[in-house]
């Protein structure tokens, strides 16, 4: 079994050009707190932040080559602040990572499936997320459960939540 952890959220400095435009700073700071993820592989997620809380917008994965390239490459950048300039009210971006722990190559088929579950997650809590691959999430539901969406829950269905180790 391939073990992953959490790393972040990583604040990412965010450039405005005065005309509703925003760029990512390329010179992502990489001081010592950084390199918990830094050379690893794993799957990232761009979140954006308002006093409300944070909302993934962009999923993705580096099986390949370490997360920090992945994450900062041009597309990325340039699709993440495209989804931000529109919402001009957004002006706080953070960076969230999972992980693989341990020495030796990456796991990929977990990667996959890990990039999978991330984005079909990310896209029920936002319909505008920016992947287009994997948004297809599963045609079925355990109402109160899994994949229901919101609404109250049933006494049993939050019983089983926290049996099963949801909640």
């Amino acid at each position: 079994m391939a073990d992953f952890e959490i790393a972040g959220p990583y604040d990412v400095n965010l450039i405005d050009d005065g005309k509703s435009n925003l760029a990512i700073d390329k010179t992502f700071p990489v001081g010592k707190h950084h390199f918990d993820f830094l050379d690893r592989k794993g799957c990232y997620v761009f979140a954006r932040v308002t006093s409300a809380g944070s909302t993934p917008i962009y999923v993705g994965k580096a099986k390949e080559q370490p997360i920090i390239k992945e994450a900062f490459n041009f597309r990325n950048r340039l699709n993440v602040c495209n989804s931000l300039s529109c919402k001009r009210k957004y002006r706080r971006l953070q960076l969230w990572a999972v992980v693989q722990v341990g020495k030796g190559a990456p796991h990929k088929s977990a990667i996959d499936q890990i990039e999978t579950t991330l984005i079909q997650m990310a896209k029920l809590e936002n319909p505008d997320l920016i992947n287009a691959k994997k948004t297809k999430g599963q045609n079925w539901q355990i109402k109160g459960v899994y994949n229901s969406g919101s609404g109250r829950r049933s006494k049993k269905a939050e019983h089983f939540r926290r049996m099963i180790g949801l909640d």
